[in-house]
């Protein structure tokens, strides 16, 4: 059994030819680059948005330490003041 013409021209219809392949890939190609253009841009919203948690989370951690040191040289203060009050109190009353 041979091809004729006419089967050619239906495998043309049926198959995909050089020409469909070529474009079909041109297609996915765009696609693709469309897709990770895409892509990159969420990417870089998402490190751009880590990057300000970052800077906050470390403006926090330092304020925090901050406030430690301060807090200890408060409690140091109110710790003086408590001895010479107490010492003071118990001066008999002339």
């Amino acid at each position: 059994m041979a091809l004729t013409k006419k089967d050619m021209e239906n495998m043309g219809k049926i198959f995909a030819t050089k020409k469909d392949l070529f474009a079909t890939e041109t297609k996915l190609d765009n696609k693709i680059e469309s897709l990770e253009s895409k892509m990159n841009a969420k990417f870089d919203n998402l490190i751009v948005g880590q990057d300000q948690i970052m800077s906050k989370i470390e403006s926090m951690t330092m304020e925090s330490t901050v406030s430690a040191e301060q807090y200890k040289r408060h409690d140091a203060k109110l710790e003086n003041h408590d001895k010479r009050i107490t010492a003071l109190e118990t001066q008999p009353a002339q």
